[in-house]
């Protein structure tokens, strides 16, 4: 292998002066001009070197190995932590993500619910409003129209709410004239003795009837009456 050197200057047997920029570097080559020998002397050389390098790497590893491990530790322990972390932050953004979904869903059905549970109610409301009209439309047709004695009284007290009363006249739907006139005849007493004329009137309802006299009117009107209910009604 050859060496090239610059105004090189050999002192002595073992070593060769060189005057670049005043740096001295000791020679470590063999006294030979046979470059077989060099290079085998170099590979020997770096062979030794290695195996120094490699005894020296191995005494340090030995003397800090404890040290190593514990930062091998630290930073396996560092990046563990940071990756829990991390899915803990996931985890926890996922789990407020479905739990506001099922929060809307539970919402959403409340308020189905709740319109339905009002719809319900109002219909109660009304079936009930509607049953309350029914039976007392009943009742005051069965009063009204069947029990005799019931009508009487009613007429009578219809009666007394006029002022005059000096001559009565009952107005009937036509299709009870007879019955009326047959049950102010069979209960003069229940009447007060009282002159009552009947009259037919096809615009009442065959429930209802009018008591007039020369100054005033009094109606009892089942449909009337049954409208009042009903707005009383919820």
């Amino acid at each position: 292998m050859p060496l090239l050197l610059k105004n090189a200057v050999v002192q002595g047997h073992g070593s060769r002066t060189i005057p670049v920029n005043q740096v001295t570097v000791p020679c470590v080559l063999p006294a030979t001009e046979d470059s077989g020998a060099q290079e085998a002397w170099i590979a020997e050389r770096l062979r030794s070197g290695r195996e120094e390098w490699h005894r020296e790497a191995s005494e340090w590893l030995a003397a800090h190995k404890e040290e190593l491990r514990a930062v091998i530790e630290a930073e396996g322990l560092r990046r563990y932590e940071a990756a829990r972390n991390e899915g803990y932050h996931d985890g926890w953004n996922l789990a407020q993500t479905e739990a506001e979904a099922l929060m809307q869903d539970v919402r959403h059905s409340y308020r189905l619910l709740e319109a339905d549970r009002k719809a319900f109610v109002a219909g109660c409301q009304q079936d009930i409003s509607q049953l309350v009209v029914t039976v007392v439309e009943h009742v005051l047709r069965q009063e009204l129209t069947v029990a005799a004695e019931t009508l009487s009284q009613v007429i009578a007290k219809a009666s007394g709410e006029l002022v005059d009363r000096r001559q009565v006249m009952i107005f009937v739907h036509p299709s009870r004239l007879d019955d009326v006139q047959t049950l102010l005849i069979a209960t003069p007493a229940t009447l007060g003795m009282q002159p009552y004329l009947v009259r037919p009137d096809p615009s009442l309802h065959v429930a209802s009837f009018r008591a007039e006299d020369d100054l005033g009117t009094v109606t009892v009107d089942l449909p009337e009456l049954l409208l009042q209910l009903e707005q009383l009604l919820p």
